[in-house]
This record gives structure tokens, sequence and C-alpha cells, in this order.
């Protein structure tokens, strides 16, 4: 039994191999995507609950990527994964509720995909 469908958005290799493994070992359905644009069509095909998004990465610019989450798939809830100084700051500007520093705290990863986190985006 799944704890749910995990959306990996990163065009780092490395990152979306961990996210992968690790999410799988706790449970979870994990579909990755090398950008945005990947990420997207995925979308086309599958109930994505969680996206793990990657803020530095080509593709369709992260406004218009939320916007169309947001519009086509309002309760999927969209965590930004960031190696910025100021990460929170950035979240808010966007509009997500919530983050992931890099490097990654594997507790938090846990806590942040949690299926009793209910912070979709806003529509």
């Amino acid at each position: 039994m799944s704890n749910g469908t995990v959306l990996v958005v990163d065009d780092d290799d490395d990152v979306r191999l961990y996210l992968r493994a690790f999410l799988k070992r706790h449970g979870y359905t994990v579909i990755s995507a090398i950008d945005r644009q990947e990420a997207l069509d995925e979308f086309a095909e599958t109930e994505i609950d969680v996206v793990l998004l990657d803020y530095m990465m080509p593709g369709p610019n992260v406004i218009k990527f939320l916007d169309i989450v947001g519009f086509t798939s309002p309760q999927t809830r969209v965590i930004l994964m960031t190696a910025a100084y100021r990460a929170e700051t950035l979240a808010r500007t966007l509009g997500i509720k919530t983050y992931l520093p890099k490097p990654f705290d594997e507790r938090k990863i846990l806590e942040a995909v949690a299926p009793e986190q209910l912070d979709p985006l806003p529509v």
C-alpha cells in the first residue's frame, strides 16, 4: 500500500535517484522528471499527491509551472527544494508553504511529504 504519489522534479540525476530510493523505502510511489516541462507532462498521465520541485532548473519558469499545477491539480501539494540562502523567503514569495533546504535532512523530507500535511497551492 502506497503512502501516496510523489513527483520529484530536479535536473540533478543524483538528487532524483536519491529521493526516489529514499521515498520508495518509506512506502511512496515515486515518479521523477528532469525538468518542469517533463513534470507537467506527468500530470496528464498520473494523479500526483506531492511535488518535490527544485527551484533552479531549466524548463518553464517556476511561476508558470505553479500556475498550471494549481489550475489543473489544485489538490497537489508543492514543496520547494533549494540550496538558496533564503529558502523560506523564496518559498513564501512563490506561495509555497513547505520547503526543503539542500542538503536534505531525511526526517524533514518525510515530514514534508506526509499525507497529513494538507497545504495545496492556493487557487
